[in-house]
C-alpha cells in the first residue's frame, strides 16, 4: 500500500493510513511508526519524523528499534547528549547487538572523541559480524583517527571490496597514503576514478598527489 501512496506521490494519504493501521493493530505500532518515519523523511521532513518518533518512544518505552530509529536521524554534532542517552539506553537494552555498537562506535569516531571506547566497540561488533561493510568501515574510520593507518589500510580494504562504496573507498585511500605508500595510493585513486567518474567525494584525493614535474 506504501508503495503505492508513493507511486502516485500520495504519502501524505500514505501516513494517514498508516495512522489509521496503529488504531487497528496497536501491536505493530513500533514498525507502523517507523513506516510513517520513514515516509517523512521522503518527503524531506526530518523535524516531523523525529517528533513522531519522541512520541513512539513515550508511548512504546524501551523499544529498541524505535530508539535505532531516532539515533539514525539525530546530528552527532548538535543532538550530541540526545545521541549518548539514546545509544547508552541501546546498549544496556541489547548490549551485544552489533549495528547499536557500531552505531555507538561510529557516532564517537564523526565527534573525535573516545576512540578507544568507540575501537572497543566496532572490535566487539565485528567478532559478531565479520563481514559487515559497515562495521569494518567504522573501525578503519577509528583506527585513523588513532594514526594506526596499517588497521585503518587493512579494514577499510576489507570494507570496500565488500561494498564498493566511494566513500569507504576515499577513507581507504586516505589511510594507504598515510603510510606512505604512493605508489598504491595512486594505484587506488586511479581505480576509485574509473568505477566512480565525477565523483565529487574523489576530488580531495586528487591535491594530495604532487605534479610529475615537481620531485
Amino acid at each position: 500500500m506504501i508503495s503505492i501512496f508513493a507511486k502516485q506521490n500520495q504519502l501524505s494519504d500514505a501516513l494517514r493510513f498508516l495512522t489509521q493501521e496503529r488504531v487497528n493493530y496497536p501491536h505493530q505500532a513500533s514498525f507502523l511508526y517507523q513506516a510513517q518515519a520513514e515516509i517523512l523523511m521522503m518527503m524531506n521532513n526530518k523535524k516531523a519524523a523525529l517528533r513522531l518518533l519522541d512520541e513512539a518512544i513515550k508511548n512504546i518505552p524501551d523499544d529498541p528499534e524505535l530508539i535505532y530509529a531516532q539515533v539514525l536521524l539525530l546530528d552527532p554534532f548538535v543532538e550530541r547528549d540526545r545521541l549518548d542517552q539514546l545509544l547508552t539506553l541501546l546498549l544496556d537494552l541489547e548490549p551485544n547487538h552489533p549495528a547499536y555498537l557500531n552505531a555507538y562506535a561510529y557516532t564517537l569516531a564523526l565527534q573525535n572523541r573516545h576512540l578507544d571506547q568507540a575501537r572497543q566497540y566496532a572490535e566487539q561488533a565485528l567478532e559478531m559480524e565479520p563481514d559487515q561493510a559497515s562495521i569494518l568501515d567504522t573501525l578503519g574510520f577509528v583506527a585513523y583517527l588513532q594514526n594506526d593507518f596499517a588497521t585503518a589500510a587493512q579494514a577499510l580494504q576489507r570494507a570496500y571490496s565488500l561494498s564498493d562504496n566511494p566513500s569507504i573507498g576515499v577513507r581507504y585511500a586516505r589511510a594507504v597514503y598515510m603510510q606512505g605508500d604512493l605508489s598504491n595510493f595512486s594505484a587506488i585513486l586511479k581505480q576509485l576514478q574509473q568505477k566512480h567518474p565525477n565523483d565529487a567525494a574523489l576530488e580531495p584525493l586528487n591535491s594530495l598527489l604532487l605534479p610529475k614535474t615537481i620531485h
